[in-house]
């Protein structure tokens, strides 16, 4: 198995750094690789901006609900789906 480079390990850990969801050992070893890393501290402001703009957004139109027999169509179309999907070790069951 191939060891994460600390740029990679970095970019692994970047969303739940910015939702400050890291313990605070993790969150520490990565603003110690941003202050060195300029490439990867680019990155963490373009997700960090990203992320901002997608909070801020807010629809002009709200969209409708959905109507009930589209979404007993939709639930039929999921289960069946579902069915036929093979059962084995790589689904995890």
């Amino acid at each position: 198995m191939r060891h994460l480079s600390a740029c990679e390990q970095v970019t692994a850990w970047l969303s739940d750094y910015l939702d400050e969801d890291l313990d605070t050992g993790t969150a520490a070893e990565v603003e110690k690789h941003l202050r060195v890393c300029v490439r990867c501290l680019a990155l963490a402001d373009s997700l960090r901006r990203t992320i901002e703009v997608c909070h801020a957004y807010e629809p002009s139109v709200k969209p409708q609900p959905l109507h009930p027999s589209a979404r007993a169509e939709l639930e039929r179309a999921w289960q069946k789906t579902l069915a036929a999907r093979p059962i084995g070790p790589n689904r995890g069951t």
